[in-house]
């Protein structure tokens, strides 16, 4: 999941040099795709709808809904098989092989019903999210508010995730990755009255946006940095679809999901 930053930062570097009409190109391409990649990646971005995140306090990669006690299963996200515990609730054991005789991590949930909070400890030793750690601490208050922390590591670096939301449904997020590469980013949802909320995006690359989403997911939206075209602004409908103006006035089509 983490791969897609470190891959759009990439991207942005290259062609961002030179006075050509393709390198020109390339780079606003890239910040574009960028913008894109990154929003795609973010927890912080609006689904619709309020209340308590369901993003992290939900297994990751899951494809499919564990509780039944005693299941073993090939799961297509982790490209393990799992066998869910007839013995512990919320305990699932990964392993390589159908015959469950080769270890390969674990994602398991200790539940304290009375103080409200899920405490969740998942790590993964094979398939294609080998090296993955996530430690999770989930509270949710008496008035419907509360917490999610988060902070876990896999093959690209560290993340670390905090989420808090109100009674009225106003959740207040933070997110950064830290990468192998040296690379790193942050997310920050303010969350605003009737559905509008700001999302921003800060890198070490100098480039910083600004979403601002309605409540009906239309929006308008910033993005300042060292790159030609910028600064730019966004304006989409709620559809996603919309337009980007450079810095010298010039426009393309714009989708601010894809």
């Amino acid at each position: 999941m983490k791969v897609l930053p470190v891959f759009a930062i990439a991207v942005l570097l290259v062609g961002c040099g030179g006075n050509s009409t393709t390198s020109t190109f390339m780079s606003r391409q890239a910040v574009a795709t960028f913008l894109h990649k990154n929003l795609a990646l973010s927890k912080t971005a609006p689904k619709g709808g309020g209340g308590a995140p369901k993003t992290l306090h939900a297994a990751k990669h899951h494809t499919r809904v564990h509780g039944r006690g005693g299941d073993v299963y090939f799961d297509e996200g982790y490209q393990l098989w799992v066998e869910d515990s007839t013995d512990t609730p919320n305990t699932l054991h990964f392993f390589e092989d159908e015959a469950l005789t080769i270890p390969a991590g674990s994602d398991i949930t200790v539940s304290d019903f009375a103080a409200r909070t899920d405490v969740r400890h998942l790590e993964v030793l094979a398939g294609p999210h080998k090296g993955e750690v996530l430690d999770s601490v989930y509270q949710l208050h008496e008035d419907g508010g509360g917490q999610e922390d988060v902070t876990g590591q896999d093959a690209q670096g560290h993340f670390s995730y905090v989420a808090t939301w109100e009674s009225d449904g106003l959740t207040t997020y933070h997110e950064r990755w830290d990468f192998n590469d040296g690379s790193w980013l942050t997310f920050l949802n303010d969350p605003k009255t009737g559905g509008h909320h700001n999302l921003r995006l800060e890198t070490s690359v100098d480039v910083v946006a600004v979403w601002t989403f309605a409540g009906d997911l239309s929006g308008t939206g910033t993005v300042t940095g060292p790159m030609d075209g910028l600064p730019a602004t966004m304006v989409w409908d709620a559809t996603g679809n919309g337009t980007i103006t450079w810095s010298d006035q010039t426009t393309e089509p714009y989708n601010v999901w894809s």
